[in-house]
């Protein structure tokens, strides 16, 4: 039953698996004819492509020979070009050849030239140098004659004297002081300065004795001798009672001293003398206010030559004698011209104090 039962199942199934298996190869048959077409169809297009390249290759062949012709043709005209512009470079450097060395003969007659030239130059500029030296030298000289003719204006020009609201009022502090003003006699510069001077103490309300030329009589027993500028002279106070340093007399004679070189006129206070130096007709609180030459300090034997051949004999005789009295110190220095200013500031604060004492009620 068994083996008989398992061929029934066979023969019932083998037609389905004959069916199956034959559309299977009918499948495969498909795609076998699908194939045959297609490799047909591939080896037409090898073919067409073959075919196509063949024709190209050769129309490329064609075009290379062509084209390597024309370049023949071309390298063959350049060529030709360039053995023609070749020839007409060499035309053109022998040319410039030709004109470099007609050049080169004109540098060398130029650079002779130029050489010519500069030795002129050369020459030249030693006659400007020795031009421009001779115009130094001149100009020193013309500065060194200004210089000189400057300074002989200065030591021929009078001095003045002006006054400030400072001055007036410092020189009244010491208002009451007699005062005797004398000159070096038939000085009209010295005169006059003397006066001006004597218009001023007035004005301050000092007590003027006299404005004279300096003599014997005028100044006996004293001596008349004035040296150049203005000397102040006060008296030593014999009684001992009064610092002959420190009396108003001298103070006001310092303060005068110092607004005089405030005003460029050289001045000075001397030692106070004794009475066989001092004026009989002065009082021994005086001053005395001696107005000598204007001090000269600039002469030299060399500026004397020079005036000597430019000025007339008259004014030649005045500065002659003018050099030689000039016994006057120089200018004083920063710090001099400084601690006196000081110095004056303190008489004149001092002499406030002493005046306001005296007179409260002024």
């Amino acid at each position: 039953m068994s083996s008989g039962g398992a061929r029934a199942m066979d023969i019932q199934t083998l037609p389905s698996e004959i069916a199956r298996l034959s559309r299977t190869a009918e499948f495969w048959n498909t795609w076998r004819v699908v194939l045959a077409a297609l490799t047909a169809l591939v080896a037409v297009g090898l073919f067409v492509v073959q075919h196509i390249q063949l024709r190209r290759s050769r129309q490329l062949a064609a075009l290379q020979a062509e084209l390597s012709q024309a370049k023949d043709r071309r390298l063959q005209d350049a060529l030709s070009e360039r053995d023609v512009k070749i020839a007409d470079a060499n035309a053109v450097a022998a040319k410039a050849n030709r004109s470099a060395a007609d050049a080169h003969e004109r540098t060398m007659i130029l650079d002779g030239q130029v050489a010519e030239a500069k030795l002129a130059l050369a020459a030249q500029q030693e006659r400007a140098a020795n031009a421009e030296a001779s115009a130094a030298d001149a100009i020193i000289k013309a500065t060194e004659a200004e210089a000189n003719r400057l300074k002989l204006e200065a030591a021929l020009m009078p001095r003045s004297l002006g006054t400030t609201y400072i001055h007036d009022e410092e020189r009244k502090l010491f208002a009451g002081t007699s005062v005797l003003v004398v000159y070096t006699p038939d000085d009209a510069e010295a005169e006059s300065l003397a006066r001006v001077m004597a218009k001023l103490l007035t004005d301050s309300q000092w007590k003027l004795i006299a404005v004279d030329p300096s003599t014997m009589q005028s100044v006996a027993p004293a001596h008349p001798h004035i040296m150049p500028g203005v000397s102040l002279r006060t008296k030593i106070d014999l009684t001992g009672r009064i610092s002959p340093f420190d009396n108003p007399a001298r103070n006001a004679a310092r303060v005068l001293v110092e607004q005089l070189i405030e005003q460029h006129i050289r001045a000075r206070v001397e030692a106070p003398t004794t009475g066989q130096e001092w004026p009989s007709r002065l009082p021994p609180d005086a001053v005395l206010i001696s107005v000598g030459p204007k001090p000269q300090d600039f002469w030299t034997q060399k500026q004397m030559e020079i005036l000597e051949r430019t000025l007339p004999g008259g004014i030649q005789e005045r500065l002659r004698r003018l050099a030689a009295d000039d016994q006057w110190s120089k200018d004083l220095n920063e710090k001099e011209l400084e601690r006196n200013r000081l110095e004056r500031l303190q008489i004149i604060h001092e002499r406030r104090r002493v005046l306001e004492q005296h007179n409260p009620h002024q």
